[in-house]
């Protein structure tokens, strides 16, 4: 049973129309993961983190990077003050340098982390608030 031409013109006729679909269909699908892994990197990547918001004071926002200037900035002023004030207490008013910080309790309830992050936060209110009422003095950084 031989085929007529136009049965055979058909027949190759919905090959191509099928390779087309397949074709596409393969594009869409490379074009679907190459969105999904650039957003996956892109939002897991460290800049995107370091320049997120952490903290809002007033209208002023602070990045992670400025909260992490000022809560080293406490955390080094502090063990300075405590190495030359107390230079024989240094072991029991500092924390241990072999564990982190939110695992260690100064208190019942708050860890270094939380003191060192809430004397951060409290000497960036006081930075804003400088900084605006210097502002509305009419004083301007050049």
């Amino acid at each position: 049973m031989s085929q007529t031409k136009e049965q055979r013109a058909q027949k190759k006729a919905l090959e191509a129309k099928k390779r087309k679909q397949t074709r596409v269909a393969l594009i869409v699908t490379v074009a679907v993961v190459a969105v999904f892994v650039a957003a996956l990197l892109t939002i897991n990547s460290k800049a995107f983190r370091r320049n997120a918001t952490a903290v809002t004071i007033g209208d002023t926002k602070f990045s992670v990077v400025d909260f992490n200037y000022f809560f080293y900035m406490e955390y080094y002023q502090y063990i300075s003050r405590i190495y030359s004030e107390y230079p024989g207490y240094t072991d029991s008013m500092l924390p241990d340098t072999t564990k982190p910080l939110d695992a260690q309790y100064v208190s019942e309830n708050e860890t270094w982390a939380d003191r060192i992050g809430n004397a951060a936060l409290d000497t960036m209110t006081d930075t804003v608030a400088a900084w605006n009422a210097g502002h509305e003095a009419g004083y301007t950084l050049s």
